[in-house]
């Protein structure tokens, strides 16, 4: 490893156990949860009911497991986590092991608020970087991560000619829909326990000293069907991608080079799993507040997908666009109409109402697809 590869492993991993350390150490002090809400609330009833005022929150930590006799633990684990990304500079010899060591500190850091979200997010790539070892950073799987995050076009290119990097895909599908399946499972999971639940006190816990409530069985299950689920959906939006792309516009390109691209553009998804960390009163709890993260993920997967798409199929952003938006609005409708109706698992599902809505957007995804020039052969 040169000195600036492990110097940017290193930096990344050590950030992020300073961060992780400072987060575990500030909730042991406070021996609760860190909480910053919009306002001071007493009574979770005064946030419950159609009228109840806009009140949001975001917790750093999971109440109940932070209180008691197994915060000593979350602290050695934190300091684990600094102390192995010292060692991953000086000794880089035994990169895998302080790399995995990183990874899982990282990881178990959650209870503790995850280095204020930050820390987490950057001791996995530090750690992955960290076992990758003599890969360059942006050639390594997370780092492939990171960059379709950062929409750099390179990556797509690399990513589309690279045909051994199908499995690396089919690995990105699994872990991006693990993490957004989890966020969604717990946000919705614990959404429904505070609208529906007859006494304050499970609702008062969650909304106000920050635990989450969960099941665990339910949540494996609804892993396993979403990755499932999600893999099938992969295969259909590359496909329609590829359609309109190469058959309609006319454009070359290999299917499995499109599939590629399409899921190195899911990478922002993974974000999602953040989603049950904000919460707010009952109004916004069913739509607008906690969505925040939903709708922000998905609209940078979309432009990551525009580009991913313009580099694949080699043409000018515009007409990508026409190309992306056409497909994926087939997708969609086949999605809402087929696939979500028979899902038996939580997370967020929007209904179109009236009916007549469908063929009206669907005819406006036509109508700019031809103005952008998709059915263009010129």
């Amino acid at each position: 490893m040169t000195e600036k590869k492990t110097t940017l492993a290193s930096k990344l991993s050590l950030v992020a156990g300073i961060l992780i350390l400072i987060n575990g150490l500030w909730i042991a002090a406070n021996r609760a949860p860190i909480i910053f809400s919009s306002f001071p609330v007493d009574a979770v009833e005064s946030l419950r009911g159609s009228d109840a005022p806009f009140w949001g929150r975001i917790t750093f930590g999971l109440g109940g497991l932070v209180e008691g006799s197994l915060m000593p633990l979350w602290l050695v684990f934190a300091v684990v986590n600094l102390f192995s990304a010292l060692m991953l500079y000086t000794k880089p010899t035994k990169h895998v092991l302080w790399g995995y060591l990183i990874l899982v500190c990282s990881m178990l850091s959650i209870p503790i608020g995850g280095g204020f979200a930050i820390g987490l997010i950057l001791g996995v790539f530090g750690g992955a970087m960290g076992v990758e070892w003599p890969n360059s950073p942006g050639k390594t799987f997370i780092g492939k991560l990171g960059r379709a995050a950062r929409l750099d076009s390179k990556l797509f290119d690399m990513v589309a000619e690279e045909s051994q990097a199908l499995k690396q895909a089919a690995i990105v599908i699994i872990l991006v829909n693990i993490l957004r399946g989890l966020g969604n499972a717990l946000y919705t999971y614990n959404a429904e326990i505070i609208i529906n639940s007859l006494s304050p006190g499970v609702p008062f816990r969650i909304l106000l000293l920050g635990e989450v409530s969960w099941d665990l069985w339910a949540l494996v299950g609804s892993a396993i069907n979403l990755i499932g689920i999600a893999l099938v959906k992969w295969l259909i939006l590359s496909g329609l991608i590829y359609l309109v792309g190469v058959k309609i516009a006319g454009k070359t390109a290999e299917l499995d080079s499109i599939t590629r691209v399409v899921a190195f553009a899911y990478a922002p998804i993974c974000l999602q799993v953040f989603m049950p960390l904000i919460l707010g009163s009952e109004p916004f709890l069913k739509f607008q507040w906690p969505l925040t993260i939903f709708f922000l993920t998905n609209i940078w997967m979309i432009i990551a997908l525009v580009i991913g798409v313009k580099q694949s199929l080699d043409m000018p952003t515009g007409r990508t666009f026409g190309v992306v938006l056409l497909a994926g609005t087939f997708y969609w409708l086949i999605s809402y109409m087929f696939i979500n109706p028979t899902l038996e698992i939580p997370t967020l599902q929007f209904t179109v109402e009236p009916v007549s809505s469908i063929l009206m957007l669907v005819s406006v995804s036509g109508i700019l697809a031809t103005l952008l020039g998709v059915f263009s052969r010129r």
